[in-house]
C-alpha cells in the first residue's frame, strides 16, 4: 500500500484499550470509508483490529471529511471515533501537512474543538489560517472579540486590524509569537511603538528571530526586526530594540547602520553608534557604507 507519511493516520491495537468491540469495528470501518480510493483494497478488507499496526498505514482523504460528518453526526459511537482520531492529528506537524491541514481544521471546528488549535501556536499557520478566516470571516470585531483572545490577537494581526489585535494583547492571547514572530517583525517594520512594547511584554516573543520563510529578502533574516525599523526611521522602536540584550544591532555586517548612512538617516546612525556593537563592526560594512561614515565622521556629524 501506497503511504503518503504526512497525512499517514496509524493505529496500533494496545491504544484502543477499553473500548467495545463494537466500536473496534466500527473505527475500521470509518477508516475504510474515509481513505482515498485508490487505496481501499476491498478483497483485503479492513477485517481485524490486529491489521491497525505501525506496518499498516490507511490514508485519510481530508476532502471526504465535512460530508461524512454530517452524514453521521448522529452517530455517537463514530462522532467519539473522530474525536480520537483528531487527538492523533494534534500531533501531527501542520507544516508537513502543508494544505491538507485545512481539512482537519474545518473537523476541528465541526465538533466544537476548535479552542485546542486556536491556543496551539503550531496549528496557526499559513497552510491552515485560511481555513480559520473562512469559519470565523462573518463575525465583527465585536463579535470576534467573544472567541477569546487567542483568536482576537491573530484575526487582529491578519486582517490589519489593529483594534482586535491589541485587544487580544490586552486580554491574554497566548499565540503572541504567530508565524514565527511575525506580529513584532510587522509592528517594527511599520512603527507601531505601542503594539511592539505590548508584544515584548511576553519574554516569549523575540525580536530577533528570523522571518517566517527564513528568505523573505532572499537572504537571512535574523534580527529583522531592529534592521527595518532603523531602516524605516522608527527612531523610538529602535530605542525600544536596543534595551533588549537579545537584539543584535550589528547583525549582517552592520546592515541597519549601513541602510541608515546611505539614507542620510543621522539620527538613527547615532543611537545605533551608542552600542559597542555597532562601533566595533564598522569595518564589517561594504566599502560604500564604510566611505559614507568616514565623511558624516570627517564633517563632524557622527
Amino acid at each position: 500500500m501506497i503511504v503518503r507519511e504526512s497525512i499517514n493516520f496509524t493505529r496500533q491495537a494496545p491504544s484502543i484499550e477499553g473500548l467495545r468491540l463494537g466500536k473496534t469495528a466500527i473505527f475500521l470501518k470509518v477508516i475504510y470509508e474515509l481513505s482515498y480510493d485508490e487505496f481501499k483494497d476491498k478483497d483485503s478488507g479492513l477485517q481485524t483490529i490486529s491489521e491497525f499496526t505501525e506496518k499498516t498505514a490507511h490514508v485519510i482523504n481530508m476532502r471526504k471529511l465535512p460530508s461524512f460528518y454530517e452524514e453521521n453526526k448522529g452517530n455517537s459511537v463514530i462522532v467519539q471515533i473522530l474525536n480520537d482520531i483528531l487527538d492523533k492529528v494534534l500531533t501531527f506537524n501542520p507544516n508537513k501537512l502543508e494544505y491538507r491541514a485545512g481539512g482537519w481544521v474545518n473537523l476541528f471546528f465541526r465538533l466544537g474543538r476548535e479552542e485546542e488549535i486556536w491556543s496551539n501556536p503550531k496549528w496557526i499557520n499559513e497552510y491552515t489560517f485560511n481555513e480559520f478566516r473562512r469559519q470565523d470571516s462573518k463575525r465583527t470585531v465585536e463579535e470576534t472579540k467573544k472567541l477569546g483572545a487567542n483568536k482576537a490577537f491573530v484575526l487582529g494581526f491578519t486582517r490589519d486590524e489593529r483594534e482586535l489585535e491589541k485587544w487580544g494583547i490586552e486580554n491574554g492571547a497566548t499565540n503572541l509569537t504567530y508565524n514565527n514572530d511575525e506580529p513584532i517583525q510587522s509592528a517594527c517594520e511599520k512603527g507601531d511603538l505601542e503594539i511592539a512594547k505590548l508584544l515584548l511584554a511576553d519574554s516569549k516573543v523575540d525580536p530577533t528571530t528570523n522571518t517566517a520563510d527564513g528568505k523573505r529578502y532572499k537572504s537571512d533574516e535574523t534580527n529583522f526586526c531592529i534592521r527595518r525599523a532603523a531602516k524605516a526611521g522608527h527612531i523610538e522602536v529602535v530605542k525600544l530594540l536596543l534595551k533588549d540584550r537579545r537584539v543584535d544591532p550589528a547583525s549582517r555586517g552592520n546592515w541597519a547602520l549601513a541602510q541608515c548612512l546611505a539614507k542620510g538617516n543621522l539620527e538613527i546612525c547615532k543611537i545605533l553608534l551608542s552600542d559597542r556593537r555597532v562601533r566595533d563592526s564598522i569595518f564589517d560594512m561594504n566599502q560604500a557604507s564604510i566611505k559614507r561614515f568616514e565623511n558624516y565622521r570627517r564633517m563632524g556629524q557622527l
